[in-house]
């Protein structure tokens, strides 16, 4: 017999080919490629799927992987039911996550959503003894897309099972802070404070539910810790490189929204603990996004220092360009 390779430039010279280069065809016509598709038996196409999808994939350099993901993925997904071993099934999940990362990255998050999902369905039960960093890294991003698309439900899900799954607080904190959005953006506001107090706590930056005097304390120590720093020493602060204090100052921005309207005074001690970390443990984006939040209240009806709002706004510019030229972004903790 002919093996397959020699005999499609003879198929290329008939018209049913497109040849794209030496080792790559298309279809010269969809109808060609219907016609094609029918003679195969129905009760094989699912397993011809899988080989094809198999094929390419043994064929496709692992650099080449991502690029030629949504050419192998399609022709796996058909052909699943036929996935016989774990090591297949985990290899198949692997690349769903591969596709929906590739998904997110041109703002198709439905698409990314299912494809993040359908590799959550391939995991076997004991994937997070088997195999605990895919199976976190496709919760999380299901967790991500299911946010994107508003499927709430599904969120609480994924949610629940990373939280008891999780071997560490770091493993845990994508699902917290996906958690405290959802609550803070269905109006559950008490909810989403209550989640932030609870994080922040565990990281070492714990705030008191019920407030007395600690807003006053708290701003009298920034000012004075303020009045010792001059621009210029500010902007010379170093990067925040502590993964715990990176991860309070996320979960301490996070908790403003929801403390804006009904928490407002707990929202204030939260930008004062923002700016006071930030001088003590160093500068990241979450620290331009405090100073910015302290010039505001400055210029409040409470303070009127429309000059230091408008110098503390300055430097938070000045810090965002500072952290962004660095590429310094938001991680989690240990």
């Amino acid at each position: 017999g002919v093996a397959l390779e020699e005999f499609l430039p003879t198929l290329a010279s008939s018209g049913f080919l497109h040849e794209v280069s030496p080792d790559k065809f298309t279809w010269a016509h969809d109808q060609v490629r219907e016609a094609a598709y029918e003679l195969i038996p129905p009760s094989k196409r699912k397993m011809l799927h899988l080989l094809i999808g198999t094929k390419i994939l043994m064929n496709t350099p692992e650099e080449q992987l991502e690029d030629s993901i949504f050419d192998i993925l399609p022709h796996m997904t058909v052909g699943q039911e036929y996935l016989q071993s774990e090591s297949q099934k985990y290899e198949v999940a692997e690349l769903n996550l591969i596709a929906g990362s590739r998904a997110i990255k041109t703002f198709s998050f439905r698409s990314a959503a299912g494809y993040f999902l359908s590799g959550i369905n391939l995991l076997p039960e004991d994937c997070w003894e088997r195999r605990y960093k895919l199976s976190l890294d496709l919760y999380d991003a299901a967790i991500e897309g299911s946010y994107a698309v508003g499927d709430f439900a599904q969120l609480c899900t994924l949610v629940s099972t990373v939280l008891s799954k999780g071997k560490t607080l770091k493993d845990k904190l994508n699902a917290h802070n996906n958690q405290v959005r959802y609550l803070t953006s269905t109006g559950q506001s008490e909810g989403g404070i209550s989640q932030c107090l609870v994080v922040l706590e565990e990281l070492g930056e714990k705030l008191p539910a019920q407030l007395t005097n600690e807003v006053a304390v708290e701003y009298m120590h920034v000012k004075n810790l303020l009045a010792s720093h001059s621009e210029d020493s500010i902007l010379r602060l170093p990067v925040m490189e502590v993964d715990n204090k990176l991860a309070a100052m996320e979960f301490l921005s996070l908790i403003m929204s929801p403390c804006s309207n009904t928490r407002p005074q707990l929202g204030l001690l939260a930008i004062f603990r923002m700016v006071k970390m930030s001088l003590e443990w160093g500068l990241c984006d979450v620290s331009a996004f405090s100073l910015a939040l302290y010039g505001g209240f400055l210029v409040s009806p409470f303070i009127r220092d429309f000059e230091g709002g408008y110098r503390y706004g300055n430097i938070a510019l000045k810090v965002l360009d500072r952290c962004s030229s660095k590429g310094q972004h938001r991680v989690s903790c240990e």
